[in-house]
């Protein structure tokens, strides 16, 4: 049962390793603060974005960034990506924000989270949709979209579904 809910089996073979290396359990717990408190940190970036506080949100960014890979806490790392992209159109970097969404995507895709593999899909069509550039954009999130058959009333999802629509 437990091992239908998309990521259980990832945390649960990190736990397992963890125990495995004979850390312990105060290791496991301190671990498991740790992934929260990047959770928590990188939902605190986005708010930011959303109130424009930009300058504020790339400093935390780059922060929980450079937290991310120092703590091997990688399975956050597909959406703090798309965060800084999304921070990198607010200051007009195109370029820059599409890049980051194209490694978000791709890390995402590779690790099999499909949320945050659709978050980068939908941010990577929005920016190709302002661009005037349909076909791309349609490219990316169709078959990103297609590989979902639950939570079709999720925010996510329906936002995808409404950019797609949109694109025709």
């Amino acid at each position: 049962m437990c091992e239908q809910i998309p990521g259980f089996s990832a945390r649960r073979r990190c736990i397992v390793d963890l125990a495995q290396q004979s850390r312990g359990p105060r290791a496991i717990r301190h671990h498991q603060r740790l992934r929260h408190a990047n959770q928590r940190s990188i939902g605190r970036i986005e708010l930011g974005a959303e109130a424009k506080r930009v300058e504020q949100a790339l400093l935390a960014i780059h922060e929980a960034l450079g937290r991310v890979e120092r703590m091997k806490e990688r399975w956050c790392l597909a959406e703090a990506l798309r965060i800084r992209g999304e921070l990198a159109l607010q200051i007009g970097s195109e370029t820059e924000a599409q890049s980051y969404f194209r490694q978000a995507l791709t890390l995402a895709h590779a690790q099999g989270a499909l949320s945050w593999e659709l978050r980068a899909g939908t941010s990577l069509a929005r920016l190709y949709q302002t661009q005037g550039r349909p076909a791309p954009a349609r490219a990316v999130l169709e078959p990103v979209l297609a590989t979902f058959t639950e939570g079709l009333d999720s925010r996510d999802v329906t936002s995808a579904a409404g950019l797609l629509r949109s694109l025709q």
